[in-house]
């Protein structure tokens, strides 16, 4: 008997919460056909620490032997492409190619099977491209 009177009264609040609409003053919270939901959206601390433009950073360690990181920014996801050229353009190494999702992002040369001297690296993608310069010192 108890759970039937629990039923209707649930009924008869359900219909009448269903003609009322409305917005509250808590945050990311609404009032909507007698229902109360949050909308949930991407936090900003996130989106705000997405990079605004693409960029390309000098390697570190410079000098090193044998390894060094290469960091580089992406403002969205793209397609890109780490290519290491010796000082007569020749290129030696592709470190990285492929879909990357937008941030910062660290890649690694180890330049163990290459004699010491100065070596180039280029960052590629559809809308910018930047060459930055690495020594390597054995």
């Amino acid at each position: 008997m108890k759970f039937l009177i629990c039923l209707i009264l649930s009924a008869i609040i359900f219909l009448h919460a269903q003609n009322v609409v409305g917005t509250s003053t808590a945050k990311n919270t609404t009032l909507q056909s007698g229902f109360w939901y949050t909308v949930v959206k991407k936090p900003s601390a996130i989106a705000d620490n997405l990079p605004k433009s693409y960029a390309l950073y000098q390697n570190y360690p410079n000098p090193f032997n044998p390894t060094t990181a290469i960091r580089f920014d992406l403002p969205r996801e793209c397609t890109v492409k780490l290519t290491v050229y010796d000082l007569l353009g020749r290129q030696l190494a592709q470190i990285d190619a492929g879909s990357k999702p937008a941030g910062t992002h660290t890649l690694t040369f180890d330049a163990t099977n290459y004699a010491s001297g100065l070596y180039f690296y280029q960052l590629q993608t559809a809308e910018y491209s930047k060459v930055g310069r690495m020594v390597v010192a054995k």
